[in-house]
């Protein structure tokens, strides 16, 4: 769900190479951003060692899908992170632009909880951290799953 090259622009200046980053979305205007839809993605199984569902996963209407797609990608060991907005006013301005943009889901977003709960419940084999709640504007809660080594 990157839409933009901001994340990954961001992530260079941490250290990270931006060539071994691929970001995906339904559309992007940018060419740093590959066409794909988080639910089946053009990807080689076990090929990632991270993959970031920061906010886009809340866009799905089978958060499942998308989430047992990134544990096909994952390497063992892989991490999966799942953030989400607990900022208000974010859901006001997704309804506002919804009719600007492809439907993309987001009927029915769970809280962070509840999508700890639908993996847990999953058959996936997905070990999670504690939730943070980070203050940042906007205020999000980011949980980590960790696939297992085989």
């Amino acid at each position: 769900g990157a839409r933009t090259e901001g994340e990954i622009f961001y992530f260079s200046t941490l250290g990270y190479d931006i060539n071994k980053i691929d970001c995906f979305d339904l559309y992007s205007y940018s060419s740093f951003v590959s066409i794909g839809d988080m639910h089946d993605l053009p990807c080689v199984s076990s090929s990632y060692d991270t993959c970031l569902l920061t906010h886009c996963i809340t866009y799905s209407e089978q958060p499942l899908l998308a989430i047992q797609e990134v544990y096909r990608l994952l390497k063992p060991g892989g991490r999966l992170f799942i953030s989400i907005s607990l900022d208000n006013s974010v859901s006001s301005t997704k309804q506002k632009l919804d009719s600007e943009r492809p439907k993309t889901g987001a009927d029915n977003i769970l809280s962070i909880q509840g999508y700890v709960e639908l993996v847990e419940s999953s058959p996936l084999d997905f070990k999670h951290s504690n939730v943070l709640i980070s203050r940042s504007n906007p205020s999000m809660a980011t949980v980590v799953f960790t696939k297992p080594y085989a």
